[in-house]
């Protein structure tokens, strides 16, 4: 790395924030599609679904565009589905979109019972994240359909010269912010 990529990303690296995560379970299956009977290791699986949770006060219909999230959602090719567990530790299972509708997105896979609050992750990374894309949902998830909430996103584009610009663009901005508000 050069004298220029170093000073003109050195905010992306100053600005750093460690997590320590304690992993107290981890499920894994005998394919991709999480088929089949999961392996448990640490924390055993609750044996039954998490009870619903109440609505939302604003209703448990969607609140974005339904159409446009199934298109965005459509193009990417892995999609994730998280919710709360029985036990209140986090599931995430993949997910297949089957079509939409005014009621919302029509999801299968290892999905829960009864209506809850849940998070959709639809993505695409391509090789040393040059080239990635990113749409986040919160929403309410019942009998297979899922009602978006909220939608951000974000798409990086492929070329490694722009991305690295906007890197150090994004974090100079983002770190100056933090210094001024008394963050960083």
């Amino acid at each position: 790395m050069g004298v220029f990529w170093r000073r003109w990303l050195s905010a992306y690296y100053e600005d750093r924030v460690l997590v320590t995560v304690q992993v107290e379970r981890v499920i894994s299956w005998p394919d991709i599609a999480c088929a089949g009977e999961p392996t448990v290791t640490g924390e055993p699986l609750s044996a039954h679904d998490p009870p619903p949770q109440d609505p939302p006060k604003n209703g448990t219909a969607p609140r974005i565009d339904v159409r446009r999230a199934a298109r965005r959602v459509a193009t990417l090719p892995h999609l994730l589905l998280a919710w709360i567990g029985a036990d209140g530790s986090p599931l995430i299972a993949p997910v297949s979109l089957d079509g939409s509708s005014p009621e919302g997105l029509h999801l299968s896979g290892p999905l829960p019972t009864g209506g809850r609050r849940a998070g959709l992750l639809a993505h695409r990374y391509e090789p040393q994240l040059i080239g990635l894309e990113v749409r986040q949902y919160t929403g309410w998830l019942r009998d297979g359909i899922y009602a978006p909430h909220t939608e951000r996103g974000f798409r990086a584009p492929a070329n490694k010269t722009v991305l690295l610009l906007a890197n150090g663009l994004m974090a100079r901005r983002g770190l100056k912010r933090a210094r001024t508000l008394g963050r960083a």
